[in-house]
């Protein structure tokens, strides 16, 4: 393994030097507590932001659908539903996760999360058909289109408005990241 430049290498007094303003002599017990707190609080935020956009259900997914087209030689996965806008405003892009599964079975055949924006905007209570073609990835695998009792369990993890403004502001994926952050904090 080569050595790094001794420009990049981190001096460690440097770090504490930079560091001791924000630490104001606490000792590491202390830094961990309080970043525990803040991390509950933040999470604690997240999760009712979270459970009230479910509540709200106001961006619905329906007829999810996959399976496989033949157009000419080409044979390839499709992804297919319906997404009504079910708020009082005008939705610009909604972000989904969408999961193929079958009964019995823990892990799912594929995921993937896609983003569709829609041009001119899903007026309140219009409702669009999306056929999408996930290329690449296990949507891709050939014994997938054997599936019989595959389903396709779509879900909306954010949406924005007319004027490009997250209903959520942050992703499911950042409060992953906080719940492990804390659980290791433990």
């Amino acid at each position: 393994m080569a050595a790094l430049p001794n420009d990049i290498i981190v001096n460690q007094y440097v770090t504490l030097i930079r560091l001791a303003p924000k630490l104001n002599g606490r000792t590491g017990a202390a830094v961990i507590r309080d970043l525990t707190i803040k991390l509950d609080a933040e999470i604690s935020e997240m999760e009712s932001a979270r459970q009230n956009f479910d509540n709200a259900g106001a961006i619905e997914i329906g007829s999810p659908n996959y399976y496989w087209r033949t157009s000419g030689r080409l044979e390839q996965p499709t992804v297919e539903f319906s997404v009504r806008n079910g708020t009082k405003a005008p939705v610009s892009r909604v972000y989904l996760s969408a999961v193929l599964i079958s009964p019995g079975r823990s892990i799912p055949w594929a995921k993937q999360d896609f983003v569709q924006t829609f041009k001119g905007g899903l007026e309140p209570r219009e409702k669009q058909q999306l056929t999408i073609e996930p290329r690449g990835g296990d949507w891709s695998d050939k014994q997938l289109k054997y599936l019989p009792d595959a389903e396709l369990k779509v879900v909306v993890t954010n949406f924005e408005d007319a004027n490009g403004q997250r209903v959520l502001p942050t992703g499911s994926d950042d409060l992953e990241l906080k719940r492990k952050v804390r659980a290791m904090l433990q």
